[in-house]
């Protein structure tokens, strides 16, 4: 119920009793005392709200909230309050709390959004709102509660083509443009380039130049002339050298070729001779021996049918200085024997008499 309504209609019922009251006086002071004897006399116009409803000699006094008393010469009419006036106890819904009802929702104390009514008891809150994770609002019912969907092709108007964006493009890269239609980018780029940044962080796209040893085809990066394993230890009679990145060969004998995988070098024999010529050391050991062995390889020229010389030497060893005269003197004899193809030979060495110790230099040639 409204108050405003209700605060309405007592004020003009408190007008029409205020009018009747005002006519009641009048009709009393027009009303002869009891002793004076009755006459008819003129009527009195009875109006309701300003309006006439007739004429009248009296007044009948009807209804509990009307009540009629007459004093001497004064008639009263006493009007109280009707029906009561409107309930300070209901549940009205006013826009500010009200000092004179106690059981009001004042819209006032609620926050600002959309009212939401509860059924049943048509209590009035304020409507929490809703969402859509990873999905798109669809519809609300009474109660605002969301329908959620994925969007799909079903959902888009194809018609809309959002024009207003553009993809820009810098070199090397070019096309682009706005949406209103499918675009292509492309790149334009020098031979043998890679795409990317010569220094760290954003920015624009660099062609990066590919040089040698490198190569760039069909896709793919290469390097052909690289070398991906190499020599490992060079010895020299057993010791090792040092490692380097190049091994060269050097001398009028020696002639190296790249052949099967891997490079292949011949030496020629010395002596200006031809055929093949290798020094060979043999040792009796510190103890003393009548014979000793030593295994000679690395040389591809020997065959299966090979003919192969050996000698001994004066030259210098770790146990003889270079001229010693023991070999001659012991007569030591240099034998080859188990001839292995394309790899070497066995050289047996022995004294005629006795023993001797030490290590001695046998030449060996063949071919």
């Amino acid at each position: 119920m409204n108050r405003n309504s209700t605060d309405a209609r007592h004020e003009a019922r408190g007008t029409r009793r205020g009018a009747l009251a005002t006519l009641v006086a009048g009709l009393l002071l027009a009303t002869p005392s009891p002793a004076q004897v009755f006459q008819p006399g003129p009527t009195i116009e009875l109006r309701d709200e300003g309006v006439s409803v007739g004429r009248v000699r009296a007044l009948d006094c009807v209804g509990s909230v009307i009540g009629c008393t007459f004093s001497g010469t004064v008639g009263t009419i006493t009007i109280s309050g009707g029906g009561g006036g409107a309930p300070t106890t209901a549940t009205y819904i006013t826009q500010t709390p009200d000092a004179t009802l106690s059981a009001e929702q004042a819209l006032s104390l609620l926050g600002t959004g959309l009212m939401f009514n509860t059924t049943g008891t048509g209590v009035v809150s304020i409507y929490g709102g809703t969402s859509c994770t990873n999905q798109a609002l669809i519809s609300l019912n009474a109660s605002g509660v969301a329908t959620c969907a994925t969007i799909t092709s079903a959902y888009v108007d194809s018609s809309i083509v959002p024009s207003t964006r553009t993809i820009s493009t810098v070199a090397p890269l070019s096309g682009g443009g706005d949406l209103s239609a499918n675009r292509t980018i492309t790149t334009s780029m020098a031979t043998a380039r890679l795409l990317g940044r010569t220094t760290g962080g954003s920015g624009v796209a660099e062609e990066i130049s590919v040089s040698s040893p490198l190569s760039l085809a069909a896709l793919a990066l290469s390097c052909p002339t690289c070398v991906t394993q190499a020599y490992q230890t060079i010895e020299d009679e057993g010791v090792a050298r040092t490692q380097r990145t190049n091994l060269n060969f050097t001398g009028a004998g020696v002639s190296c070729v790249d052949s099967g995988g891997k490079t292949v070098c011949t030496i020629s024999g010395g002596g200006g001779g031809g055929g093949n010529f290798v020094e060979v050391e043999v040792n009796f050991g510190t103890a003393g021996d009548t014979t000793a062995s030593t295994t000679v390889t690395g040389q591809t020229w020997v065959g299966a049918s090979s003919v192969i010389v050996c000698s001994p030497t004066a030259f210098s060893t770790a146990d003889r200085s270079d001229g010693a005269d023991d070999a001659a003197i012991e007569h030591v004899v240099c034998v080859p024997h188990t001839r292995i193809a394309a790899t070497g030979f066995t050289v047996l060495a022995h004294v005629a008499v006795g023993n001797t110790r030490g290590r001695f230099k046998c030449h060996c040639t063949g071919a």
